[in-house]
This record gives structure tokens, C-alpha cells and sequence, in this order.
């Protein structure tokens, strides 16, 4: 059984976002409201061990740099509405906790 000293846990809310991990290949087929599907490699973070359920990924590694570019990579390809809460967001994020208030009529 492997240690893994740090992990992190990204949700992807939205209506029909979906995640998919092949371990053979290793790539991560994420559907986040686009018209295809967006494929990432994970060569370059081969030690990176990912988990996935339906719309949560769990990452799990022994390097928090490469954790952390790993899942600023995956941050990047769907930014999240401040308003809505869609999109991509890394749990306990302090600074996704707190929805913006809209116009009030």
C-alpha cells in the first residue's frame, strides 16, 4: 500500500459535467460543458494517483508542486461563476465559499 502525504478533491458542478479516467492510457476525459470532450494527458504526472466518481475527482500524490499544477490545469478549463457555482472548484477553496449577490430589484 502506497502513502500518499497530499490530496486534493475537485467538484465539477454544472448539468452534465462528467469525468472519466482510463489507467491503461493514463488520460482524464472530462465533459464540462463544451461540444467535445477535453482529454488530458497524464504522462508528465505519472506519480499522481486519480479517483474518480461521476462528478468528483480525488487526487492523491507524495509532491504537492505537481499536485498543484495538476490541478491548476484542470482549474483552467472551466473557470467557476461566481454567481451560479458551475464549474470547476477544489474543495475547501476559501475563496469559492462565498457566492456573490446578484441584483436585487
Amino acid at each position: 500500500m502506497q502513502l500518499f502525504s497530499f490530496k486534493k478533491e475537485i467538484l465539477l458542478n454544472g448539468v452534465g459535467f462528467k469525468c472519466f479516467y482510463n489507467l491503461k492510457k493514463h488520460f482524464l476525459l472530462l465533459q464540462i460543458g463544451k461540444s467535445h470532450y477535453v482529454k488530458l494527458n497524464n504522462y508528465y504526472y505519472k506519480d499522481i494517483v486519480i479517483k474518480t466518481k461521476k462528478n468528483k475527482l480525488l487526487l492523491l500524490s507524495k509532491s504537492s508542486a505537481k499536485l498543484g499544477n495538476f490541478c491548476a490545469n484542470i482549474k483552467l478549463l472551466k473557470k467557476p461563476d461566481p454567481y451560479k457555482n458551475i464549474g470547476v472548484l477544489v474543495k475547501n477553496d476559501k475563496n469559492l465559499r462565498k457566492l456573490k449577490v446578484g441584483k436585487r430589484r
